[in-house]
């Protein structure tokens, strides 16, 4: 398919010493989790899901007029700061207080972020959903992949879809079970191998900033511009589908050359090295990442 695409060429020289780089990041890591300094003072497992999954259900579009001016608060920036506030409000622990947050007190959390009144709604669905699953853990265990788990999240939470020209991404749903993994809920015996890379802002920038990912001059100009991109136009498509395809690619190499990770390390990886490189990325409003 990627072969026809008009705005984004694949530049499949470039991805064996891109990956050398990506070794290294593997062998150094130093990186500073963020979202682990308030995820490990949490030691009941329940509650410990029940906030990744509301997390996550609000995890998307925190740029606000460009990509170098992102929603802010508390000290923490785009994603980290509506972490940070999830993580340790004690009114996203019940079903009293989220519904408390969904009725009246999500602005004054939250102040001015990117799509409140979208952010609300599913809040509300996943209130609708934790009222009537009293064991949320039980629940996640009875899958036994992580394709099972992302499916039924979507299935339970209908805004957690994530569908593309035929192609489900599934960005929000997927990070959820990949955080599930890196947070210590589920175990090693758990099946990732039909996942994905999260096709998300940061990573296609990482991608195009090693020259793996070949922007068309219109798609280019645009994003050096700040220009925003439809939500579901071809370039978008076209960004995201690239992306999961090079991260197919990479882990190949990888493993080739008996560097034996998971679509959810690689994707972590990925992220924290997108998120040193400071340059315009793709800007969609949209829900979906």
């Amino acid at each position: 398919m990627e072969k026809n695409f008009k705005f984004v060429t694949i530049n499949f020289a470039k991805l064996n010493n891109f990956c050398g780089e990506i070794y290294k990041e593997i062998e150094n890591n130093n990186f500073i989790d963020l979202i682990n300094k308030d995820i490990t003072k949490i030691k009941d497992e329940e509650i410990k899901v029940r906030l990744l999954l509301i997390g996550n259900s609000i995890n998307f579009s925190f740029w606000e007029k460009s990509y170098d001016n992102t929603y802010n608060k508390d000290g923490f920036q785009g994603s980290m700061a509506m972490w940070h506030i999830v993580l340790t409000n004690p009114l996203f622990r019940t079903n009293e207080g989220l519904k408390d947050i969904v009725m009246n007190s999500f602005h004054n959390l939250f102040n001015e972020i990117p799509l409140s009144e979208e952010r609300v709604s599913c809040l509300n669905e996943v209130l609708g959903f934790l009222t009537i699953t009293k064991n949320l853990l039980g629940w996640i265990k009875q899958f036994s992949s992580a394709r099972d788990l992302i499916s039924n999240v979507i299935r339970s939470l209908p805004s957690f879809k994530d569908l593309q020209n035929g192609v489900h991404f599934n960005k929000r749903a997927t990070c959820f079970a990949y955080m599930l993994k890196r947070y210590g809920i589920l175990d090693d015996t758990y099946e990732f191998e039909e996942t994905y890379i999260l096709a998300d802002y940061h990573i296609p920038k990482l991608f195009h900033e090693n020259g793996v990912l070949l922007y068309s001059e219109e798609l280019e100009s645009k994003i050096r511009n700040n220009e925003e991109l439809v939500e579901n136009s071809i370039q978008e498509f076209e960004i995201r589908f690239s992306t999961v395809i090079v991260g197919i690619e990479i882990l190949r190499i990888l493993r080739k050359n008996n560097i034996n990770i998971d679509s959810n390390t690689l994707d972590e990886v990925l992220w924290r090295m997108a998120k040193k490189i400071i340059k315009p990325y793709h800007l969609v409003r949209t829900l979906k990442y």
